[in-house]
């Protein structure tokens, strides 16, 4: 099998050697390319690159004409693959040592997994590898993948995850340009298309923590707005796919659009409002329609009643119950 390594690169300068060290100290054991995307760096992230990486065949860089994005990168390295298989990477972060050689083992030891994903642990400026907060462990899971993808067994991530081209191709499995918070959209989207995804046993990649988090209570309004893109996009994606009809597929949109709007009409009323607003033109079919399909059971069926009034009536009752 043939492994296209993915690794989106802008302003990377103090991160991008070690990470191409770790790369490259495992491309023996392994049929691979490696395509670096250059989103227009304005710092020498490239010229760090090209210095590490030398005239190594296994390295090719592409190029943005403008900056993009993570999403468009990702976007651009799979458009340019050409392996059987793609693993995304991360350009502050490090492959742990044997990443490759196991995930590759896996993948050849299960030819009809779709996805094959390792576990990862943590690390800050000091360098000190920790265990991920995420609840990890090794497993197989067949046929039925959303369920152990919304219970955490399958992480909400892009990076670490060694993807069949194929099963990404003929699903139209892309990343949406513009979007914050794009990997709890697009592995919803793997986990719903998915057959069969296998977890490895074993730390495959460590995750460089960073400052300037959405969730700290001063960004919230911007974290609700982002969430709200997401979870509309979701709600499109299910009804696209006829997903609805999948009870927990179903009850899990519904109920992250539910929770998203109750935290937020806690908080600014304007971006109460922008939230709904953006919500109630992605919500699918009307609410009898939905029930025809699956009922989800009296309690979310009434508290998604509002759905079926007119705009401002229906945002002034949710306020006020929930508000």
């Amino acid at each position: 099998m043939t492994l296209s390594i993915i690794l989106p690169v802008y302003n990377v300068a103090p991160y991008i050697g070690r990470c191409l060290t770790s790369i490259l100290g495992q491309l023996a054991d392994v049929n691979a390319e490696v395509i670096l995307v250059d989103d227009c760096c304005t710092d020498d992230s490239i010229a760090l690159a090209t210095k590490v990486i030398g005239q190594d065949p296994h390295f090719r860089i592409v190029r943005h004409g403008q900056n993009r994005g993570l999403s468009a990168a990702r976007n651009t390295g799979m458009a340019s693959a050409t392996g059987d298989y793609v693993l995304f990477v991360d350009s502050d972060d490090v492959l742990a040592d044997g990443c490759l050689a196991t995930l590759v083992s896996l993948a050849d030891a299960h030819p009809d997994a779709d996805v094959v994903v390792g576990r990862f642990d943590e690390f800050e400026a000091d360098g000190e590898f920790r265990p991920a907060k995420w609840r990890q462990h090794g497993g197989v899971y067949d046929g039925d993948v959303i369920a152990p993808y919304l219970n955490s067994d399958i992480p909400v991530t892009a990076w670490n995850k060694l993807c069949r081209t194929k099963f990404l191709s003929a699903n139209a499995l892309m990343f949406e340009e513009g979007l914050v918070h794009e990997d709890a959209l697009w592995s919803f989207q793997v986990a719903c298309c998915a057959r069969k995804v296998v977890v490895a046993d074993a730390v495959t990649y460590h995750y460089r923590q960073r400052g300037g988090s959405l969730d700290r209570q001063d960004n919230r309004p911007l974290h609700w707005q982002h969430y709200g893109r997401v979870y509309a996009l979701q709600t499109d994606f299910v009804f696209a796919h006829g997903l609805q009809r999948n009870r927990l597929i179903f009850k899990t949109v519904e109920k992250n659009r539910f929770q998203l709007l109750a935290d937020a009409c806690c908080g600014d009323r304007a971006t109460f409002d922008a939230l709904y607003a953006l919500l109630r033109d992605h919500v699918g079919w009307n609410l009898w329609q939905r029930t025809a399909v699956v009922f989800p059971g009296l309690k979310p069926w009434l508290r998604n009643l509002h759905w079926s009034l007119p705009g401002s009536i229906g945002r002034w009752i949710f306020a006020k119950i929930y508000g």
